[in-house]
């Protein structure tokens, strides 16, 4: 179950405290630790009981979320935390003078070039850093310093304009299909990585995610060495017909382009937008951070009605599974309450049967008393001391005492019990 901080404030101002936290099967305090988090201001203690004495009290407005809060919090996680980087504060909102692209060293995209330095290649030659919370991008050897130009060159640009860019947790991150079509199977299996913050540029208080990536393709390669592979349009032409050794083989495999892209996409949940910007040459990419930029800012408007048309729909589905859960609630009642009807009926009728069996063995004692009259005095002494014996047992099953103790089916109504919902 996810919830905003703008249904959470709602549902806290609306009933007590401990009502959405019974709903939301966590306690009170947890909850309050929640609020705290989100940024969301809940009612003081005594509050509920003022308000029910007939007292005016405020409500105070739910303040708007600054960069880099959460805006959710998610069950069974952790309380949120604030998003927060001592070595990164965003620069002022305008500069004086601009830089050239790829000039500026950025503080998030130096920390994760230094990464891929020490990074080992995997099959494909990608670099796959230990770190995972550093800029979502990954490329090879041949394109790193490339990458870091652009980056350096587009974050800088977004900054210049009065925007925001660093790493942010609880935004989702979509599958990224870089092109490969054969992966590699058994040893030497390639790795995976994703950043464990997504890389957000915060574009008029919207975001929007970036991931930079250098593609792959499936094309026709030359194995010239146990693990060096060529591409058949990279050889002489007089060598791409056949292979000029028995070490060498022909094949197809996955390679990288040696090209970059860049993909914007929405980081907000429940929500589908997403541009790509390939690169058409090497170095190409660098030299268009600002038609990008002004794209992002284009598209911040469309990702915004995105967002809202997500939260309606989530905020419809949690009203949908509250009602459900209150339907639910009530059939289990109504089980429960039939059930007990059931088996103090079955009860009462137990007694009404021990009753009925305990006067007839009455009659029969009576009887037996008459006939006792008329025996021998040792006969008749044997007779009565047996009746008196059966007597006894009758007398410790009393059905008064039986009746008093008997279970009363519940008598709460429906309609009383439906108020705690």
């Amino acid at each position: 179950m996810r919830i905003r901080r703008e249904a959470l404030y709602e549902q806290i101002w609306r009933q007590p405290m401990t009502k959405v936290a019974s709903k939301l099967d966590v306690s009170s305090n947890y909850l309050a630790r929640v609020c705290d988090s989100l940024n969301v201001p809940h009612p003081p203690r005594g509050y509920w009981a003022r308000k029910a004495a007939g007292e005016t009290l405020a409500v105070p407005d739910l303040p708007p979320a600054k960069p880099g809060d959460p805006v959710e919090w998610v069950r069974g996680q952790a309380v949120p935390e604030h998003a927060s980087f001592a070595e990164y504060s965003p620069p002022p909102l305008v500069r004086a003078a601009k830089p050239k692209p790829g000039s500026a060293h950025h503080p998030l995209v130096s920390a994760w070039q230094g990464s891929l330095e020490q990074a080992s290649p995997d099959d494909l030659g990608y670099l796959w850093p230990a770190k995972r919370n550093i800029v979502d991008a990954f490329v090879t050897k041949g394109t790193l310093r490339a990458a870091a130009m652009v980056l350096n060159a587009l974050f800088n640009e977004l900054e210049n304009r009065g925007h925001t860019v660093r790493l942010e947790s609880s935004y989702k991150r979509p599958e990224l299909d870089i092109g490969r079509i054969a992966p590699v199977i058994g040893y030497g299996t390639l790795r995976s990585w994703e950043p464990g913050r997504a890389t957000i540029a915060i574009v008029s208080d919207i975001r929007i995610g970036l991931t930079l990536f250098e593609p792959a393709e499936h094309v026709r390669v030359r194995r010239v060495g146990a693990d060096r592979f060529v591409r058949i349009t990279d050889l002489p032409p007089v060598r791409r017909y056949a292979p000029q050794s028995p070490h060498e083989t022909d094949l197809t495999r996955d390679m990288t382009t040696g090209h970059l892209a860049l993909k914007a996409y929405s980081p907000i949940y429940d929500t589908e937008w997403s541009q790509q910007w390939p690169e058409d040459g090497p170095g190409d990419l660098v030299t268009r951070v600002g038609d990008i930029a002004a794209a992002l800012e284009a598209a911040a408007p469309q990702i915004a009605q995105l967002a809202a048309e997500a939260d309606q729909r989530a905020e419809a589905k949690r009203r949908a599974a509250e009602a459900e859960h209150r339907a639910w609630r009530r059939r289990e009642r109504a089980q429960a309450r039939a059930q007990a009807r059931q088996r103090s009926l079955e009860e009462l009728r137990a007694i009404a049967t021990a009753w009925k069996e305990a006067q007839a063995l009455r009659g029969l004692l009576e009887e037996l008393s008459r006939r006792a009259e008329a025996m021998e005095p040792a006969d008749k002494a044997e007779l009565e001391s047996r009746i008196t014996a059966a007597r006894a047992l009758l007398d410790a099953e009393d059905a008064v005492e039986r009746f008093i103790t008997w279970r009363l089916p519940a008598s709460t109504t429906d309609s009383e019990e439906d108020q705690d919902d």
